[in-house]
């Protein structure tokens, strides 16, 4: 039987220390290759904004003309140039500074855009706003008073008074927004008018689903004649019952038109 050497072994063993070098090479090898890879994925991102923002500044230019001036225009072509030159001669820079540029330069171009957005959408919603307002105004002073008795007039009150502090609050940022250019940021925007609207809503909806009070009454006081007279008079409740809730789910959606 032949038994082999193990002789040398011991002498070609890897140290701990070698082991522990060979990890940190690979550690720094795939970290090398993650920020390559980030880099690679910003440089290509700021260059698809590049393109997307230039483009996008002719193939819309009827729709930003009104809510820019040259010169802001001019900023977003002349920086996309900027750019673009500038990507020639940023290869060792690191992620950060391409998503930052990026950042910059698409603000630029989501402002102008968000303005042309805002003048198109603010007179459809503000004509829904007051709308909505009014509907509540009347459910609470002309509607409900007869057709809703049970409703206490101090919620009816705190409904209109909510209604009219929506309506002054819009007021007040359409006199502001006459006071400005297209150019310039608008005194409120659209997604502000729900948010202003939402308490009268709220309040609304709550009192339009309130039921009418039942009546309890003495069963011994009742005799045979009174029970069906009862029975008459539960069938009768019943359809009214039916008529109170369609009134009511016609009410909610016209609430939710206006809205």
């Amino acid at each position: 039987t032949v038994t082999p050497s193990t002789a040398g072994l011991r002498q070609w063993a890897p140290r701990r220390s070698d082991v522990a070098d060979a990890f940190d090479r690979l550690a720094a090898i795939a970290a090398a290759e993650k920020e390559r890879r980030a880099r690679e994925g910003a440089k290509n991102d700021l260059e698809a904004a590049i393109y997307r923002v230039r483009n996008a500044l002719d193939d819309r230019a009827k729709e930003i003309e009104p809510v820019s001036t040259k010169k802001q225009r001019e900023e977003i072509a002349s920086t996309s140039r900027e750019l673009e030159d500038w990507l020639y001669e940023a290869d060792a820079e690191p992620a950060a500074t391409f998503n930052d540029k990026r950042t910059a330069f698409e603000a630029l171009w989501t402002a102008v855009v968000g303005r042309a957005e805002e003048l198109a959408a603010r007179p459809k919603a503000i004509e829904k706003f007051r709308k909505a307002l009014a509907l509540a105004k009347k459910n609470a002073t002309e509607v409900w008073p007869d057709e809703r008795p049970w409703l206490e007039q101090e919620d009816l009150d705190a409904l209109v008074k909510k209604a009219d502090d929506a309506g002054a609050w819009l007021d007040d940022q359409e006199k502001a927004q006459k006071k400005l250019k297209n150019h310039e940021e608008p005194a409120f925007r659209v997604a502000e008018l729900n948010a202003k609207l939402k308490p009268t809503v709220v309040l609304a909806a709550r009192l339009n689903a309130k039921k009418k009070p039942v009546v309890v009454e003495d069963v011994n006081a009742t005799n045979a004649t009174d029970v069906n007279a009862t029975d008459g008079n539960a069938t009768d409740a019943n359809a009214t019952e039916v008529e109170e809730s369609e009134e009511d789910a016609k009410v909610t959606e016209e609430m939710k038109d206006e809205l």
